[in-house]
C-alpha cells in the first residue's frame, strides 16, 4: 500500500506499522522508539503553520478520549532519515468492542502529501509574484501617464512660441528656444531612461552596476531633469549636497531615487 497504516492500543502503544508507514515516518523496523508513536517527541509533529503539535491535541489522542473518527487532518513530521520534514494527510479511527465505554484502540491512516505541498507552496509563490508583477505594470504605467505628461506639455509649449513667433524673432532669440527645446527634450529623455530602469528594477530585471561618482553632481542632474515641471508650479528644489562628495553605488538607481 501507498499508504501509511498504524495500529495503536488503548494506552498508544504502537502494535502494528505497514511497510509505507516505516518509510513515510523515516523509521525502520528495528527501532524502538515506534512504540510510542505519535506521542513522543521524536517525530517534531507541526502544524501547518509552522507552529509546534501538542500530544495532547493530536487527532489520534483525541480518537482515544472521544471515540469518534478525526479525518483529512495534515501534520508535518519529521523524518530522521531524510533530515527534513515530510507532510501527511492523516485520518484515525478508533476501534469499537461493542459493550465497551472506550475505544479499544485506534488506527491511523495516512497519506504522503510533501510533494503536493511542494506544489501548492510553488504555485502560491508565483501566484503572489504575478500579483506583485501586475502592481508594479500597473504603478509604472500610473507613473509614467503622470511624470511625462507635464514635460511634453511644456515641450509642445516652447515649439507651438516657436513656430508662431519664428518670423519676428532675432537671430539669438531662435538660438535661446531652441537651446531651451534641446534642454526639455534632453530631460525628457533623462525622465525616460529613469522610468525604464526603475521598471526594470522593479520586474527584477536590472543588474547592479556600483561605480564611484560625485552625488552633488548626480543629484544636480536629477533636479534639472525636474526643473522646467518644478518651476511651472512654483516649486524651488535646493540642492544640499556638498560638491565632491564621492559615493560608490549604482549612479541609474540612485537617480530613481
Amino acid at each position: 500500500m501507498a499508504q501509511g497504516i498504524v495500529y495503536q492500543d488503548r494506552d498508544a502503544k504502537t502494535l502494528t506499522l505497514n511497510a509505507a508507514a516505516y518509510k513515510i515516518l523515516g523509521y525502520d523496523p528495528s527501532d524502538l522508539v515506534v512504540e510510542n508513536l505519535f506521542f513522543n517527541n521524536d517525530l517534531k509533529i507541526i502544524r501547518e503553520d509552522g507552529s509546534s503539535y501538542p500530544v495532547e491535541l493530536l487527532p489520534m489522542r483525541e480518537v482515544l478520549t472521544t471515540g469518534h473518527s478525526v479525518e483529512k487532518h495534515t501534520l508535518g513530521i519529521f523524518n530522521r532519515k531524510e533530515n527534513q520534514y515530510r507532510w501527511i494527510l492523516a485520518n484515525s479511527i478508533p476501534e469499537i468492542i461493542e459493550g465497551a465505554a472506550e475505544p479499544a484502540g485506534v488506527f491511523t491512516i495516512f497519506t504522503d502529501i510533501t510533494e503536493q505541498k511542494r506544489i501548492q507552496e510553488s504555485l502560491q509563490k508565483y501566484q503572489e509574484e504575478l500579483k506583485q508583477l501586475s502592481l508594479s505594470k500597473d504603478k509604472f504605467f500610473s507613473i509614467v501617464a503622470h511624470d511625462l505628461r507635464s514635460p511634453f506639455h511644456g515641450l509642445l509649449g516652447m515649439t507651438n512660441i516657436l513656430i508662431s513667433e519664428i518670423d519676428d524673432m532675432s537671430r539669438e532669440q531662435l538660438k535661446e528656444s531652441l537651446k531651451k527645446i534641446f534642454t526639455a527634450t534632453t530631460n525628457l529623455y533623462n525622465l525616460i531612461q529613469q522610468l525604464l530602469e526603475w521598471s526594470r528594477i522593479q520586474t527584477g530585471r536590472f543588474e547592479m552596476n556600483p561605480v564611484t561618482f560625485d552625488l552633488g553632481k548626480c543629484t544636480e542632474e536629477s533636479i534639472n531633469n525636474l526643473k522646467h515641471h518644478a518651476e511651472s508650479k512654483q516649486v524651488t528644489i535646493t540642492n544640499h549636497i556638498m560638491n565632491k562628495i564621492l559615493v560608490f553605488a549604482d549612479v541609474q538607481v540612485i537617480k530613481s531615487v
